[in-house]
C-alpha cells in the first residue's frame, strides 16, 4: 500500500521491489524502490514558517524513521527484526554512501547536508512522570557560538492523539535567557497537572516543545521536543 491509497479510491499496490536494491540505494530499479527507500530512510524535518511565508529548517531527525522493521517469524507469532535487510547500520559510513548513491540515481542534484546549528537543545524528564502529578522537565542549552546570544524561549505542551496529531494545546510559557559562548545551561520547568489532566486522552501522550529564537535575528530559531507518557499510579488493594 502506498501513501496515496489513504487519500484516493481504488486498488493500490507496492512493488515488486528488490530488497537488495533498497538496501544499496539503487533507486533507478523498478518498480517502487524510490518509494520504499524513502519509507525506511526518510528524515523527519521540522520547518518554521515565517510571517512572510518563507520556511526555515529548524530540526532534522535522521534516526526516527526506519527503526525496528519487522515481519512475522516463520512458525511462531514472534516478531522478527529485518531492519538490516533494508538498510545499513544507522550512522555508518556505508549508510551515508548509500544515501548519496540513491540521490545520484534519481536526480542531477547533489545530496545536501542540513547546516549545523549554533545552539543545541534537549528536553529531558526529571524523574518518571506520573498521571495526577506535575511533570518536571529540564531544558539543556549548549552554545557553539563565539558570542553571547539573547534567546526567547517559547515552551508548550500538547495532548496528542494516537495518530501523532495534536488534540489540544494545554500549556504555554515564555522565558528569556542569555546563553554565553561555548557554554551549557540547564533550565528546569514544569507542566502542571491542572493544565494537562482535564485534556488527557486514553493514550496518555503529551508532546512538550521548546522553540528558541535569537532576539537579534528572528530567522535564527532552534527546536527541541519530548514525548511524555505519564504512567497511572499503582493501585494497591488491601
Amino acid at each position: 500500500m502506498t501513501v496515496n491509497s489513504i487519500f484516493a479510491p481504488g486498488t493500490y499496490c507496492c512493488g515488486p521491489a528488490p530488497v537488495k536494491a533498497i538496501r544499496e540505494g539503487h533507486t533507478d530499479v523498478k518498480y517502487d524502490v524510490p518509494f520504499v527507500y524513502g519509507e525506511v530512510n526518510a528524515d523527519k524535518i521540522t520547518w518554521l514558517v515565517m510571517a512572510n511565508g518563507s520556511k526555515k529548517n529548524i530540526l532534522s531527525d535522521t534516526n526516527i524513521v526506519g527503526q525496528n522493521i519487522s515481519t512475522k517469524a516463520v512458525g511462531s507469532n514472534n516478531r522478527q527484526d529485518i531492519t538490516d535487510q533494508y538498510k545499513h547500520p544507522e550512522g555508518s559510513a556505508k549508510e551515508r554512501a548509500t544515501y548519496d548513491e540513491a540521490v545520484k540515481r534519481v536526480t542531477d542534484l547533489k545530496a545536501s547536508e542540513t547546516p549545523r546549528p549554533n545552539v543545541h537543545m534537549k528536553v529531558s524528564l526529571e524523574g518518571a512522570p506520573l498521571n495526577g502529578a506535575d511533570i518536571r522537565l529540564k531544558l539543556l542549552l549548549k552554545s557553539d557560538n563565539s558570542k553571547a546570544q539573547d534567546l526567547t524561549l517559547k515552551m508548550s505542551a500538547q495532548v496528542m492523539r494516537y495518530t501523532g496529531n495534536p488534540a489540544a494545546g494545554v500549556w504555554n510559557h515564555t522565558a528569556d535567557v542569555q546563553l554565553q559562548p561555548k557554554t551549557e545551561q540547564t533550565l528546569p520547568f514544569t507542566v502542571p497537572f491542572a493544565a494537562y489532566g482535564p485534556n488527557l486522552l486514553d493514550n496518555n501522550c503529551i508532546k512538550v516543545s521548546v522553540i528558541a529564537t535569537d532576539k537579534s535575528d528572528s530567522k535564527e530559531a532552534y527546536l527541541a521536543e519530548k514525548d511524555v507518557v505519564p504512567h497511572s499510579p499503582t493501585l494497591k488493594v488491601t
